[in-house]
C-alpha cells in the first residue's frame, strides 16, 4: 500500500472539526499516489509558498516605503504652505549690489560670492576684485536728497499678507577689518538699533518708523578707546531700510525686494559720517543686519535672523 493511500485511510478515521476536513481532502487529492509523486508535490507546493510569502512580504515593505514617503512629502508640503503664510521668503540667489561711481556718474551693480547660510546667518560677501566706490561714499556725508548710497537688494519670494501691523528690531553694525572683533583705539565701528513697523498684503509691504521711539547709536572713531553713544529719530533710522517694488536702479527687477542701506551709516549723521570717514572711507568693512519680530527665510524655509559679510571701499 502506498504513504498516499495509508493517508487517505487515515483520513477516513477523522470524522468531524476542520482538521479531518482538511486531512481528507489531502487524503482523497494523494489517494493512489507514489511516494516519490507526493514527495514532488509538497516540494512544490512548499516553494510556492515560500515565493508567496517572500512577494508578499516586498510589496508590504515597498508599500510601507511608498506610503512613508508620501506622508513625508504632504507634510513638508504642508509645512512649506505653512511656513509661507506668514514667511517673508528672500531668494539668496539673487542678491546683488548697487553702487554709484560719481566720477562716471553712473550706477554700478557689483555681484557679491555666493551666499551661505548657516544657523539662521545668511552670509553675502563682496569678493576683492568687486568694491564699493570711495568717492561715493565721502559725497554721503554731505547729506545732500540727491545722495544715492549703496544697497544690498535682496528679492522677495513671497509676501504674507498681514491682518495688523507688527514690530521689528533691527539692528545694524560697521566695524573696520575683515571680522566681527571690534578692535578699540585702532578700528572704527558704528551699531544703531531701532524698531521698524511692517505690515503687508499679498504683494505690497508697508515699512514705518515707530513715531513714539528713537535709534540707539553706538560708536567708535579710529582713535577712541571707549564708545560714544548718540540718539537718532526713527525717522532717520528708517531710511536704512527701504521697500522696493521693482528696482529704481539700472537694472530691472520684476519682484519684490528689500534694500538694506548700511552705508548710510555714513550720511544719516554728522557725527557719525564724520567718524566713518576720518581718516578716510577707503578700506575693508565687516557688516552684520540682524532681525528679532520678523519672519525671514530661503526658498527652501531655513529660517534667517543675520545678514552679515565683509566689502572693500576703494
Amino acid at each position: 500500500m502506498s504513504a498516499a493511500t495509508t493517508l487517505f485511510n487515515a483520513a477516513a478515521t477523522l470524522t468531524t472539526g476542520t482538521a479531518a476536513t482538511a486531512f481528507s481532502t489531502l487524503g482523497t487529492a494523494f489517494n493512489g499516489q507514489s511516494l516519490s509523486t507526493l514527495s514532488t508535490i509538497v516540494t512544490n507546493n512548499s516553494t510556492a509558498l515560500t515565493n508567496a510569502k517572500a512577494g508578499v512580504s516586498t510589496a508590504l515593505t515597498s508599500l510601507a516605503a511608498q506610503t512613508d514617503t508620501a506622508a513625508a512629502a504632504a507634510a513638508s508640503s504642508a509645512s512649506s504652505a505653512a511656513a509661507t503664510t506668514s514667511t517673508y521668503v528672500v531668494d539668496t540667489s539673487t542678491i546683488r549690489v548697487y553702487d554709484y561711481d560719481t566720477g562716471l556718474s553712473k550706477t554700478v551693480t557689483l555681484t557679491p560670492d555666493t551666499p551661505s547660510l548657516s544657523s539662521g546667518a545668511l552670509t553675502v560677501t563682496l569678493p576683492s576684485n568687486e568694491h564699493l566706490y570711495a568717492n561715493n561714499l565721502s559725497t554721503l556725508t554731505g547729506y545732500s536728497s540727491s545722495n544715492m548710497p549703496p544697497e544690498l537688494y535682496v528679492e522677495l519670494n513671497n509676501i504674507p499678507a498681514t491682518s495688523s501691523s507688527s514690530t521689528a528690531t533691527v539692528t545694524m553694525e560697521l566695524i573696520d577689518g575683515s571680522d566681527s572683533t571690534h578692535t578699540a583705539g585702532s578700528e572704527r565701528y558704528i551699531k544703531v538699533s531701532f524698531p521698524l513697523v511692517y505690515s503687508s498684503t499679498s504683494s505690497q509691504l508697508t515699512l514705518t518708523s515707530d513715531a513714539a521711539s528713537t535709534a540707539s547709536v553706538t560708536f567708535y572713531k579710529q582713535t577712541d578707546t571707549s564708545a560714544s553713544t548718540a540718539t537718532l529719530t526713527n525717522s532717520a533710522a528708517e531710511s536704512l531700510i527701504v521697500y522696493k517694488k521693482g528696482s529704481t536702479q539700472s537694472e530691472t527687477a520684476t519682484k519684490n525686494a528689500l534694500a538694506f542701506r548700511i552705508a548710510s551709516l555714513f550720511d544719516i549723521n554728522s557725527t557719525l559720517g564724520a567718524a566713518m570717514t576720518s581718516p578716510s572711507p577707503i578700506g575693508q568693512y565687516y557688516y552684520k543686519i540682524s532681525f528679532s519680530g520678523i519672519s525671514l527665510s530661503d526658498t527652501s524655509g531655513n529660517s534667517i535672523s543675520s545678514i552679515s559679510g565683509t566689502f572693500y571701499v576703494k
